[in-house]
């Protein structure tokens, strides 16, 4: 029986097509430009438009066609690459026409590119069931890898020459404003062409950060549409530069490509737990965020204070309490940061908490942006309330594998905090004349030797026996410096029992990723140890 030639098409594909031709369908209804006009020009009346928002909705049916036999036998899984890849290319052609026009009239382009550039995007990639195999496509991939950079610099470009722009048009005195403007546009670039530069070098993890600005630009651009939510903005202005998610749509589709998914690695990060790692950078994203809110702020305050001295008066205690909630973020962060170190069940639920703290302090941020025209502030707060936090707990809790890895991940009882009284060095007997009893035959006995930790003594009872918990602990310290113990096993000891961390530091079985984590404890034992290794 012959299989049907759709059967190696997996569903992803036909998600990725309906996406594509969703995007480009609801951009023919908003604005493409605004021109001289208030309510703008929408982009089905626009012939241009019509006609390349057409074509790149055909190209979605080339690999149906393909597949189907409409091409015949001569046509193989790479035409269908270059023909979507063609089909596209009118309308990337014409944003960029519509860009450069934008940039000498100054007019203002409006939603529809945005969704309707992702969308071609989307059209335009390979999908999974038409790539060869990565040597045999190694070509395209490198393609699409390219694409993501060159999209992150084009984007840095744009800001460039709208800095200047504006510098031509702003009076001199508003240096407040205009530097709280470009910070919030270098960031916006930095954050492109850091996840680009990431993702092409195989750092899956950028892809994935890639993917999230795509998703969170989507919601809020989602969100710009409703003419009454003023805290984002989907609008490119040639002489407006600033955090803008205009082009978050298009940089997302890129970094959704299968192609730019093969490229990037799968390996597991620096240290052995793959979520803690990248809660670890996701929760850093968060504190540069805050302490983007605390410097736009303050600079916000500065310019307020000049316009004060025209007889200007502005208030100026929202933007205090944004100052205040964004270091109180901030400090959170940093507590969260330090508690992925221990590896532990409590951190994953102190991340969890900082991801609720978060979101309540973006929301708060959000209604006092909608309330106060604090438009500087309002998708910062919207990362802080929605995006971060989301990505905060699905990079702990977002497959079954890492749910399962919070199951099994270690309560943290060897990090010095306990609800139990810990067993005292040396026990007080309850009465003040304790009866000793005294045999002869163990006069001269030697006490048992027990290898306890550096700088512990071993706990003792009231008559002097060695308690049971130290014979342990020293099959464990012996265990940690026998060469022959399994990785994986020094792995768990290094977590659970800090006292063996330096012997496991000198163990010849200790694995790079673990001797890394080891070094980021700033123990001097465990740094005399590794010094001694490289020796």
């Amino acid at each position: 029986m012959t299989s049907s030639a759709f059967a190696s098409v997996p569903v992803s594909d036909y998600v990725r097509d309906g996406l594509a031709v969703f995007l480009l369908l609801i951009s023919m209804f908003m604005v493409w430009t605004y021109g001289t006009t208030p309510s703008g020009s929408v982009a089905a009346t626009r012939i241009d438009v019509i006609l390349i928002t057409l074509v790149s909705m055909f190209s979605v049916a080339i690999p149906y066609l393909w597949r189907s036999g409409v091409f015949g036998q001569a046509w193989d899984y790479r035409r269908t690459q270059l023909a979507r890849l063609a089909a596209n290319a009118p309308y990337f052609v014409l944003v960029v026409v519509y860009l450069i026009l934008e940039l000498i009239n100054r007019s203002g382009l409006g939603p529809a590119m945005a969704f309707g550039l992702a969308g071609a995007i989307l059209a335009a990639q390979p999908r999974r069931a038409e790539l060869g195999s990565a040597a045999a496509d190694a070509t395209t991939d490198k393609r699409w890898g390219i694409a993501l950079l060159g999209f992150a610099v084009l984007v840095g470009v744009l800001s460039v020459i709208q800095f200047i722009e504006r510098m031509a048009l702003v009076a001199s005195g508003e240096w407040a404003g205009t530097l709280a403007t470009v910070l919030l546009a270098a960031a916006n670039v930095a954050l492109l062409v850091w996840t680009a530069i990431g993702a092409s070098r195989g750092h899956n993890l950028r892809r994935l950060i890639g993917l999230g600005v795509g998703v969170a630009g989507t919601g809020m651009a989602l969100l710009a549409l409703i003419p009454a939510v003023t805290v984002v903005s989907l609008i490119f202005q040639a002489f407006s530069p600033g955090l803008s998610v205009f082009f978050w749509l298009a940089f997302g589709a890129l970094a959704a490509s299968p192609s730019v998914a093969r490229i990037c690695t799968h390996a597991e990060p620096r240290d052995s737990n793959g979520a803690l790692a990248r809660t670890r950078v996701l929760t850093t994203l968060a504190v540069i965020v805050l302490g983007l809110l605390v410097v736009v702020s303050a600079l916000v305050l500065i310019s307020y204070a000049t316009y004060a001295g025209y007889g200007v008066a502005a208030n100026t205690v929202p933007w205090v309490v944004v100052i205040f909630l964004a270091v109180v973020g901030a400090v959170g962060g940093f507590v969260a940061k330090s508690a992925l170190n221990q590896h532990t069940r409590q951190s994953y639920l102190v991340t969890a908490g900082y991801a609720a703290v978060l979101f309540i302090l973006g929301l708060v941020i959000v209604i006092m942006a909608a309330t106060s025209q604090m438009v500087w502030n309002g998708t910062l707060g919207l990362l802080v309330a929605f995006a971060l936090p989301a990505a905060l707990v699905l990079s702990m809790f977002g497959s079954a594998s890492q749910r399962e890895a919070f199951r099994a991940a270690d309560h943290g009882g060897h990090s010095g905090f306990t609800f139990e009284n810990p067993a005292p060095v040396w026990s007080q007997p309850e009465s003040t004349t304790p009866e000793v009893t005294y045999q002869p035959s163990d006069a001269f006995q030697p006490a048992p030797e027990v290898h306890s930790a550096p700088g512990s003594e071993p706990a003792m009872q009231g008559g002097g026996t060695v308690v049971q918990v130290d014979e342990e602990l020293a099959r464990i310290l012996a265990e940690s410096a026998d060469p022959a113990s399994p990785p994986a096993r020094l792995y768990e000891i290094a977590a659970q029992y800090p006292q063996a961390r330096a012997l496991i530091a000198g163990n010849p079985a200790a694995y790079p990723a673990l001797l890394t984590w080891l070094a980021e404890q700033r123990d001097p034992e465990i740094d005399a140890a590794l010094a001694q290794r490289r020796e």
